[in-house]
């Protein structure tokens, strides 16, 4: 019995000694091959992992780059294909309207029409090259910006128009300048390509305004990009019976300023004769100078019948100062179709910002007539 129990007892300190010999091992220091694992894992010191540092091995391979480019902390991240292309641009102007030198055109030019350009000039000491965008025809109103890319081997020149901080958008178009230089280039020729983004018109998405080729070589050039851009002369005037008021409208004298008129809309009201295919406009309440010369005219261009009012100050007596609101009417013959492009733009001779389209849109003759409202509460309201 005794040797019995001796051999129980052997056996129970055995295996009281293999239940803790794991955590005598890590406690003498021995190596059990599990924290070589970990090691290996780069996940012994998460708490101190810089992501930007040293390859870790497979805990890259957890990692997305997405996420560790993300990191602000500057280390060796690559860039991703989302990365913008840096602006080599240099030295960037622009214009006000009408461009860098407006004095510089000829007595007999109209200063409000001319050939977009694109041109290019090399310093010959210096290799910098200058790219000058003229006429570009955009709103009055507005900040521009302008850079240079290069993209595939294109230098890609980048021009921006947004609303103006603060201002908006006016009713009127300008002829602007833009400049810009590149650090020399390698090789006799570029390609070229100007893109152009107005923020609030369409997607607000870049429009290619050209692109080609340039041969550096001669040290200079000019290429255009677009003949009679802006407000060119419009053509034959196609419009009969052309009628302006005054002061007060056709019908009941009305002044802008003397609270008498209740502060109408101005509208265009229009009426089609189908059997003549006649079509009558009456543009009514436009708010003026009440002294002045007006007249309108009709013309059909690229397929839309625009409709041309000018108002002058007086040979005589000048401009006054006091408003009033006025009438214009014109006729239109031999309009077909059953629905048309209208717009009607409105040129104050003395004010080199008011000048621009105030209204286009289309008219469906089917209707027979109809009012379009232009603006509400003309004249001095309250």
């Amino acid at each position: 019995m005794k040797s019995t129990a001796f051999i129980l007892f052997l056996l129970t300190a055995s295996l009281l000694v293999a239940c803790g010999g794991g955590t005598t091992d890590a406690d003498s220091g021995q190596d059990t091959g599990i924290q070589d694992v970990a090691t290996d894992l780069g996940t012994q010191d998460p708490g101190t992992q810089d992501p930007g540092g040293a390859d870790h091995g497979a805990s890259d391979a957890a990692i997305p780059d997405s996420a560790t480019d993300s990191e602000p902390d500057g280390g060796d991240d690559v860039p991703t294909d989302a990365t913008e292309p840096e602006n080599i641009g240099m030295n960037p102007m622009y214009s006000e309207c009408g461009g860098f030198q407006p004095e510089t055109r000829l007595a007999e030019e109209d200063p409000n029409c001319g050939d977009e350009t694109l041109e290019w000039d090399v310093d010959s000491e210096s290799g910098v090259l200058t790219f000058t965008n003229t006429d570009v025809f955009l709103n009055c109103c507005g900040d521009h910006d302008i850079q240079v890319t290069v993209q595939d081997g294109v230098y890609v020149i980048t021009e921006t128009d947004r609303p103006a901080a603060g201002e908006g958008r006016c009713f009127c178009q300008c002829l602007f300048d833009f400049q810009i230089q590149i650090p020399p280039i390698d090789g006799d020729a570029i390609d070229v390509r100007i893109e152009r983004v107005v923020t609030d018109e369409g997607t607000g998405e870049a429009v290619v305004a050209w692109e080609g080729r340039i041969d550096t070589t001669t040290g200079q050039g000019i290429v255009t990009i677009k003949e009679d851009v802006g407000w060119c002369n419009q053509g034959i005037d196609i419009g009969t019976n052309p009628r302006a008021s005054g002061c007060g409208g056709f019908d009941a004298p009305r002044s802008a300023t003397s609270g008498e008129t209740g502060c109408p809309d101005e509208v265009l009201n229009w009426q089609f004769d189908a059997v003549g295919q006649t079509l009558a406009f009456i543009n009514s309440s436009v708010d003026l100078n009440c002294c002045g010369i007006h007249e309108i005219q009709a013309f059909f261009d690229a397929g839309v019948y625009h409709l041309a009012e000018t108002d002058a100050p007086d040979d005589e007596s000048g401009r006054c100062k006091c408003m009033c609101l006025f009438d214009f009417a014109i006729d239109v013959s031999d309009v077909v179709g059953p629905t048309i492009e209208v717009r009607l733009s409105r040129d104050l001779t003395d004010d080199d910002f008011d000048r621009g389209v105030v209204w286009e849109g289309s008219i469906d003759l089917l209707a027979g007539s109809g009012t379009i409202t232009i603006r509400e509460n003309t004249g001095a309201c309250d």
